[in-house]
C-alpha cells in the first residue's frame, strides 16, 4: 500500500517539477553539507534527492491524506530553495510536518503543552511503533527475492571473482578497496529511509566503491556521482584511470574490466531504479523508544520541531540480519531513479503545455483560414516583384 502510494505521489506534476528542479537548479542542491548526518555519503545532487523522497515517504506514513498535500509539497518547495544547508533543511521538514500533523488533528494551538505531546504520541505511534526498517538492494533481484523470500547473501553473484580483483589491487598496495570481505552472512536494515534509498541506489555498495568511491578517487578527475546516475561510461571511465595510475598488467586490466562489465550486466545497472524491502519494527523487536516518555514529558522546553526530530530521528542505522524472511513478512518498494522521474517532469511539462498550445493552434487556424489563399498570393506577387527588379538593375532588360 505505502509503495503504491508513494508511486502516486511521485506522479503528480509539481512533484515531477521538484525532482526537475532538485536535480538541476544550484539553488536546490548546491548547499552546505558538513553540518548534515552522512553527509561524506553523498555525491552531487544525492543529498537533496534523498532528503525530499524522506519527506514525501514520511508524509505518506504520518500523515497519509492527499488533502494537505498540496500545501505540504509547496512549503517543502520553499524550504528547500530558500534554506542553504541540508541540516536546517531537514529541521525545517519536521516543523512542516508538526504543522501538517497538528491539521489532520485538528489542532489549531500546536505550541500547548498538552498538544505538543498529543502530536508527538501520534507521530511515535505511525512512525515508530507501526514503522519500518528497511534494506537497499539492487534490482536485479527483485523477482527472486519477491518470489522465494529473502535471504541474506544467497542470491547470484560474482562473488569468486571480486575476490580476485580485490587480490589484484592488493598487490598494488591497496587493501580492501571495495570495504568487503565476501564472507558475510548478513546484511544491514536501517530505520533511515534515506540512508536505505542511498544503499539502494549504490548497491551492490562493493560495486560502488570500486567504481567510484575508494581511496585512489580521492582526487580530482573522477566522477563520483556516475553510480548514481546509472552512467556506465563514468564508471569505466573511473576504473580504467585508477588501474593506470596503479599501473596495472595487461592482464589486470582485462581481468578487472571484465568483471566489472560481468557485474553492470548481471544487475541490469542501466535501467535499475531505487528498490526496498521494507520490514515492520516489531519483527525485529525495534518498535518502541526507551526514553520516549522523556522526549513526551520534557517536550514544553523545546519547540515542536525540535520534540519531533528526537521522535524521527534515525537511530538503528545497522541493524544485521541473518535469517531468512519469509515472504509475507516484508514487502518491497521501488521508486524510480532520477532518470524516469525526470523524464515525468519533462512528460508533465508536455502535457501541462499541450492544451494551450492546441488552442492557439485552432485559433490561428480558425482566425485566418479564411484568408490564406490571399495571403499566399500576395507573397507569390512580393516575390516575384523582387525578382524583376533584380533584373533590371542588373541590365538585364
Amino acid at each position: 500500500m505505502v509503495m503504491l502510494l508513494l508511486d502516486k505521489i511521485l506522479r503528480r506534476k509539481d512533484v515531477c517539477d521538484l525532482i526537475e528542479s532538485i536535480i538541476n537548479h544550484p539553488c536546490y542542491n548546491k548547499k552546505k553539507v558538513q553540518a548534515s548526518v552522512n553527509y561524506e555519503c553523498f555525491t552531487d545532487v544525492e543529498q537533496p534527492f534523498f532528503l525530499f523522497l524522506d519527506a514525501l515517504y514520511k508524509y505518506q506514513i504520518v500523515i497519509g491524506d492527499d488533502l494537505y498535500l498540496d500545501d505540504y509539497i509547496e512549503q517543502l518547495d520553499k524550504l528547500i530553495k530558500k534554506i542553504d544547508n541540508f541540516h536546517d533543511i531537514q529541521f525545517g521538514i519536521y516543523k512542516i510536518l508538526g504543522k501538517t500533523c497538528a491539521l489532520k488533528l485538528g489542532i489549531f494551538d500546536r505550541e500547548k503543552t498538552e498538544n505538543k505531546q498529543r502530536i508527538l504520541r501520534y507521530i511515535y505511534e505511525t512512525y515508530v511503533v507501526e514503522g519500518y526498517l528497511f534494506h537497499g538492494f539492487s534490482g536485479a533481484y527483485r523477482s527472486e527475492i519477491d518470489r522465494d523470500g529473502f535471504f541474506p547473501e544467497h542470491y547470484s553473484n560474482l562473488y569468486a571473482k571480486f575476490i580476485e580483483v580485490d587480490r589484484i589491487f592488493e598487490k598494488h598496495g591497496i587493501s580492501q578497496i571495495m570495504n568487503k570481505t565476501f564472507h558475510e552472512n548478513g546484511v544491514s536494515f536501517t530505520d533511515s529511509f534515506l540512508m536505505g534509498c542511498y544503499y539502494a541506489v549504490n548497491s551492490p555498495m562493493y560495486f560502488y566503491h570500486l567504481l567510484c568511491d575508494n581511496e585512489c578517487m580521492r582526487t580530482s578527475g573522477y566522477s563520483r556521482d556516475a553510480y548514481f546516475r546509472n552512467d556506465y561510461y563514468g564508471c569505466f571511465n573511473n576504473l580504467t584511470k585508477m588501474m593506470k595510475k596503479l599501473k596495472f598488467s595487461d592482464i589486470e586490466r582485462r581481468i578487472v574490466t571484465k568483471t566489472c562489465f560481468d557485474e553492470w550486466k548481471l544487475l541490469r545497472k542501466n535501467t535499475t531504479h531505487i528498490h526496498l524491502l521494507a520490514i515492520k519494527r516489531e519483527v525485529l523487536g525495534l518498535n518502541s523508544l526507551k526514553d520516549i516518555n522523556e522526549i513526551i514529558a520534557s517536550c514544553d522546553s523545546v519547540n515542536l520541531g525540535e520534540a519531533i526530530e528526537k521522535v524521527m530521528a534515525s537511530r538503528e542505522s545497522q541493524v544485521l540480519v541473518s535469517q531468512k524472511l519469509e515472504r509475507d513478512s516484508f514487502f518491497l518498494i521501488q521508486i524510480p531513479n532520477y532518470k524516469v522521474l525526470f523524464q515525468r517532469a519533462l512528460q508533465s511539462q508536455k502535457e501541462y503545455d499541450y492544451p494551450t498550445l492546441k488552442f492557439e493552434k485552432e485559433n490561428l487556424a480558425n482566425s485566418y483560414g479564411k484568408v490564406s489563399l490571399l495571403f499566399l498570393l500576395g507573397s507569390l506577387l512580393i516575390t516575384l516583384g523582387v525578382i524583376l527588379t533584380i533584373i533590371m538593375t542588373s541590365g538585364g532588360i
